[in-house]
């Protein structure tokens, strides 16, 4: 009996140590977690994870700023340049990275699971030296398709 009791409890603590693990993959150890509304507005910065109310299943995560080449601010540009990021979409424990555009010619939208997710706003904006060195936040709308 107390041998039993020993192994259900290694087991549940090697269980406790991978978890931990499998958050700090995700987001480090400053993850910011918070809920959204489908159709409003969500900020989230890099690492942030936000929880949708109407169906807690979905977890969207701004994983990474893959490059930024908007148009500097109080600049002449030929076009209004883009940006990349990367969101991590998840739904009942299923993964789908996105890959999502400020531009509208590149794709400022991507799909999973059932939903859409439009990438509205991206800042600091380049060359906006007020907030130069704000954190980097994407705002985003949820929409069910």
């Amino acid at each position: 009996m107390k041998r039993n009791f020993l192994i259900g409890a290694g087991i549940v603590m090697m269980g406790l140590i991978a978890s931990c693990n499998n958050a700090k993959e995700m987001g480090g150890d400053e993850i910011m977690i918070s809920d959204f509304k489908l159709n409003d507005t969500i900020n989230l910065g890099i690492n942030d994870i936000s929880i949708c109310e109407s169906d807690p299943n979905l977890f969207v995560k701004f994983d990474t700023l893959v490059n930024d080449s908007r148009c500097p601010k109080n600049a002449s540009c030929i076009w209004e340049g883009d940006a990349e990021i990367k969101v991590d979409v998840t739904y009942k424990k299923e993964l789908e990275k996105l890959s999502i555009h400020t531009s509208t010619k590149m794709g400022n939208t991507g799909e999973a699971f059932g939903y859409k997710l439009q990438l509205v706003g991206l800042t600091p904006y380049p060359g906006d030296e007020a907030h130069a060195n704000d954190p980097v936040q994407a705002s985003f709308v949820v929409t069910k398709l």
